[in-house]
């Protein structure tokens, strides 16, 4: 999601990850503290639809996503979004 915006509880959000110099080897995405999926390694993409995940609410919320590389380093990154 992009920082600040809003969305229709009932619309696709993505996540796009990416790293510089080594390769994802696995990541994790949270919403609102609670684990919701992991991103795909190969494409570094992760969606979903926030009336499905129970972790949604209306109003502001949170993703974070902790990604971990093919060397071991751990990187996070977070985004606060409104839902409608």
């Amino acid at each position: 999601p992009e920082k600040g915006k809003s969305y229709f509880k009932n619309s696709e959000i993505f996540i796009a990850a990416s790293i510089t110099g080594s390769s994802i080897q696995s990541g994790k995405v949270f919403l609102n503290s609670s684990y919701i999926g992991e991103i795909d390694p190969v494409g570094g993409f992760y969606s979903f639809i926030p009336e499905n995940e129970k972790a949604s609410k209306n109003g502001k919320n949170i993703v974070e996503i902790k990604i971990i590389d093919t060397k071991g380093d751990v990187y996070k990154d977070s985004v606060l979004f409104s839902i409608n």
